[in-house]
């Protein structure tokens, strides 16, 4: 077809489109908003990308006093003139260029030993190295075999930012966990050795033959995505091997979630009062709302079985049909980005059908942001309105 009539098709079905997009906020609460009182955390940092891992190589490279740049990088939990620890590892949640001085890429990042945040010159930090690309950053993995776990690697664990790592320490074969990172072996640069946490904690360091990742075979739900199970008769709840192949440390054979009541069809809550709606909502729905963890083609063939977990904290194994994608639609505001809730008076407090619709499980109807609140967050979701 002809080019610009296509991009003036796509540009009026854009501005047709009015979209409503969800926050949780750094304290744990949704919002629904108009996309105009939200803005995306910058991330302007070619190396130090949102969610990278890194370690605080030099303190006084850190601004103690910078309020504005606290702001501009969507900080929700920055004190100023809070100092981090050297050597600690954070993970980087904005990075934007320093305002007086081009040269300097200003970070900022969130200790994982006290949950602060903290704004530091790019020069000031060490990345966690990720260079298998068998075993990426996050993904999830069972370790195959403790004896291909290095004890005394005390180097690559520092270098790995590995701070749950103890010396001489050693999993069990079995336990399943992150990466989060890889790095060439010391003595043998042909050679990777990969970083993990275990979900129990512990971090450790291993040969990638070791380890075995979980499978990502759905291309209708690729690991990471959210989604909602929509139909608990489409449950397996006998497959234990598949389970184990996909990580499910969570996974008990025989559990079924609770399926909330759509507020849509909710008849028994009348009048005004949202009460008793809200507490058919939130526990159900934490229940069903959960993120892809793997997938594999179901062993008769047909179609895929899909490993998630909820946010109950609980594992299940689901056929295709029996979930649904929450809606990740506009085009700025994809699922999990860094953002900060710029104008209270843009939240919707009451528009349950489409919280309902982007499992919000921390959703309160008629809850409104005051000047106080933490204003600082992630996407969970976005649909036309």
């Amino acid at each position: 077809g002809d080019p610009p009539s296509e991009c003036l098709f796509f540009f009026g079905l854009f501005v047709m489109t009015d979209y409503v997009v969800a926050v949780r906020t750094d304290d744990a609460r949704d919002f629904l908003l108009q996309p105009s009182g939200v803005v995306v955390a910058p991330s302007e940092s070619p190396e130090f990308t949102i969610g990278s891992r890194v370690r605080i190589t030099d303190v006084a490279k850190c601004f103690l006093k910078f309020d504005v740049m606290a702001e501009k990088l969507a900080l929700g939990k920055w004190t100023s003139g809070m100092k981090p620890i050297v050597g600690s590892v954070a993970t980087v949640l904005a990075s934007s260029k320093h305002p007086t001085d081009d040269a300097t890429m200003v970070v900022g990042i969130r200790s994982e030993f006290d949950g602060r945040d903290f704004i530091i010159d790019s020069k000031g930090l060490a990345k966690a190295p990720n260079v298998s690309s068998d075993f990426p950053a996050n993904a999830s993995v069972r370790i195959k075999s403790a004896d291909k776990v290095y004890t005394k690697m005390d180097g690559a664990a520092k270098d790995l930012s590995l701070s749950k790592w103890i010396t001489g320490a050693k999993p069990q074969t079995g336990e399943v966990g992150n990466v989060i990172g890889s790095t060439v072996h010391p003595a043998d640069e042909n050679l990777h050795v990969i970083g993990i946490r275990t979900v129990k904690g512990q971090d450790f360091v291993i040969a990638p033959e070791g380890l075995e990742s979980a499978p990502n075979e759905s291309e209708n739900f690729p690991v990471g995505c959210r989604v909602y199970i929509s139909n608990i008769d489409k449950l397996y709840t006998k497959m234990d091997e598949v389970a184990r192949s996909m990580n499910l440390s969570r996974w008990a054979a025989g559990a079924k979630p609770t399926i909330p009541v759509s507020p849509s069809t909710d008849k028994e809550a009348t009048g005004d009062d949202p009460a008793p709606k809200k507490r058919k909502l939130g526990r159900p729905l934490m229940s069903c709302a959960a993120e892809v963890k793997g997938s594999i083609q179901h062993p008769s063939g047909s179609g895929c079985v899909i490993g998630v977990r909820t946010e109950t904290g609980q594992e299940f194994l689901v056929a295709e049909e029996g979930l649904q994608r929450i809606p990740d639609q506009h085009p700025d505001f994809s699922y999990s980005t860094r953002v900060k809730i710029t104008d209270p008076g843009k939240v919707y407090p009451k528009l349950d059908e489409k919280a309902f619709e982007l499992a919000l499980t921390r959703w309160m109807v008629g809850e409104k942001l005051g000047k106080s609140n933490v204003t600082t967050g992630k996407i969970m979701g976005s649909t036309a309105k």
